[in-house]
């Protein structure tokens, strides 16, 4: 299961890559980019979205693909990962 805060060292980089990623997608599909304003970091999920012990990057990866889109969460099932990737 997900530790409460073991990202919690880790928040500049994740920052860093969040800001990356928003502005490739704001060129990319022409959406408005705003990740510079306050935000703050949270788990969304706290149990296992896989059943296997190899899938979690994926799942992490859907996640900031459903973030950068709009949305609040993923909608991907464990038996649509495999289109995913």
């Amino acid at each position: 299961l997900v530790e409460q805060r073991p990202w919690k060292h880790d928040i500049m980089d994740i920052m860093q890559l969040i800001s990356c990623l928003s502005f490739v997608a704001s060129k990319k599909l022409r959406i408005a980019q705003n990740v510079w304003g306050s935000w703050s970091a949270y788990s969304i999920v706290l149990e296992p979205m896989q059943t296997n012990g190899y899938d979690c990057g994926l799942w992490v990866l859907a996640q900031v693909v459903a973030v950068l889109r709009g949305r609040d969460i993923t909608n991907l099932r464990e038996e649509d990962l495999g289109k995913f990737q």
